[in-house]
């Protein structure tokens, strides 16, 4: 399912907005390019320019990137085509190395753009827009989030029931509530796990989704790996990757924005950041985060907030007639705090977000919520044990080094492991941070090269 519009922002300056559209309402950018010229007909012009390339030349590359497996050790061809052809499409090969923001100070010269594309490209990978060597890869995310992105009809869990189905139906089990202790391995093979009460599940083939720190510290062992992985283990980069505050919010009404004025597509928008028109607003609340508890003696933190109202377009995730809303707010990390002192922050957060929501759509005032559910960062470390020290979605940090055919390390980034029948997918794993299902997908095509198994996308006549 998709929104009308991908991403977009509204700024509290003039309660203007910006509204980048989805493919599926917009095949031929038309609507995102009159937007833009609200702003400026230069960058307007700019947009249908890299549409085209977009269309021609990313989304396709992108695409077989995504669904393709990695062949360990081998140079990621995405990059690589990125390098060679990217230039006679207009993409300057230096991008790989500047920063988000200097790619698109170069791109464009609308604040609005600028400020909707980083706010975009801040959810998908977590870091700042003046970080070096993100320029290519976060346009290329910001843009793709925000074309490209739909979402399942009846909430996630709808997939993950689905899945538990096929499961069941083919003679499967799932065990619930019992935590896995240890990799049972014989031999340099898995044949199965060990559960917390000390008893055993055999398998011929064992998938985690654990972080690949907790994978090779835990699941396996450090005794049965080369040194060389031990140590690259120990040195991913993890300290961009925000924390967060997720909120999700049972609402009478759906927010409705002041900015609907100048565009009422932005109450029909996916992923709106509450904002302001300085670019540089998403990576100030970065580099203060870092700062911790040393900044502000709290985890509320001045931020630029993302939210979304699937019940806009899916009327299944609520009760009739009403809303559920959710929010995203970055924070600091997680071991700054005690589990305690974050549940004793959740109603400072809610009122924070609540407050800083109205001042953007009058009618979300308390008379409009109807409840609240706050997950902190503590609550997705510690309640979910999948992350070995942050509460975030992308585990490893999105930098160059940790993505794609890099990701998590190129030894371990065709899914597979030392350990014959283990193998490691999920958010640590290529093409980048995220809950993406190409991830289990690429996993499978390793999987079914090693045992003989069915290759659906032959059968169809795929590539991938």
């Amino acid at each position: 399912m998709f929104y009308k519009g991908g991403t977009g922002m509204v700024f509290k300056e003039d309660d203007t907005c910006f509204v980048m559209y989805t493919s599926a309402h917009d095949p031929t950018w038309e609507k995102t390019a009159q937007n833009v010229a609200r702003f400026s007909q230069k960058d307007a012009d700019t947009v249908l320019k890299y549409a085209k390339v977009w269309d021609d030349f990313l989304y396709p590359e992108f695409r077989r990137w995504v669904w393709t497996t990695p062949i360990a050790g081998r140079p990621d061809p995405f990059m690589q085509r990125l390098l060679t052809e990217g230039p006679k499409y207009g993409l300057d090969p230096l991008w790989v190395y500047k920063s988000l923001m200097q790619a698109l100070d170069e791109l464009f010269e609308s604040a609005e753009i600028k400020c909707s594309l980083i706010r975009a490209c801040y959810s998908w990978w977590g870091g700042p827009a003046d970080y070096p060597a993100t320029g290519l890869h976060g346009f290329i995310y910001s843009l793709g989030g925000s074309r490209e992105f739909g979402f399942v009809k009846g909430g996630s869990h709808s997939s993950a029931h689905a899945a538990q189905k096929i499961v069941v139906e083919n003679g499967g089990k799932i065990f619930t509530r019992k935590e896995v202790d240890k990799g049972v391995i014989e031999n340099g093979k898995a044949k199965g796990v060990r559960l917390m009460d000390g008893s055993e599940v055999e398998a011929k083939v064992v998938v985690s989704t654990l972080s690949p720190q907790l994978l090779c510290s835990k699941l396996i062992g450090e005794e049965y790996l080369p040194q060389g992985i031990i140590a690259k283990m120990r040195a991913l980069c993890t300290y961009i990757a925000p924390d967060v505050w997720w909120s999700g919010w049972a609402l009478h009404e759906a927010p409705n924005y002041k900015a609907s004025g100048f565009n009422p597509d932005i109450n029909q928008t996916f992923w709106v950041g509450l904002g302001d028109k300085d670019p540089r607003s998403s990576s100030k609340e970065f580099w203060r985060r870092m700062l911790g508890r040393e900044y502000s003696g709290a985890p509320i933190i001045e931020a630029v907030p993302a939210v979304w109202c699937h019940s806009i377009v899916d009327p299944t995730v609520a009760p009739l007639g009403k809303h559920s809303a959710g929010t995203e707010v970055y924070t600091c990390a997680t071991d700054q705090f005690s589990g305690k002192e974050w549940v004793q922050y959740e109603r400072a957060h809610a009122e924070y977000m609540l407050n800083k929501w109205s001042q953007y759509a009058p009618n979300m005032t308390r008379d409009n919520v109807i409840g609240y559910d706050v997950a902190s960062p503590w609550d997705i470390t510690y309640r979910l044990p999948q992350t070995p020290i942050h509460g975030t979605w992308n585990i490893l940090d999105g930098v160059i080094s940790q993505i794609g055919w890099n990701r998590p390390i190129p030894e371990l980034s065709d899914h597979r492991t030392p350990i014959k029948g283990l193998y490691g997918t999920g958010s640590g794993w290529h093409p980048m941070g995220g809950a993406i299902a190409s991830g289990g997908y690429t996993c499978y095509k390793a999987i079914s090269e090693d045992y003989g198994l069915r290759k659906p996308w032959e059968e169809a006549g795929r590539e991938y």
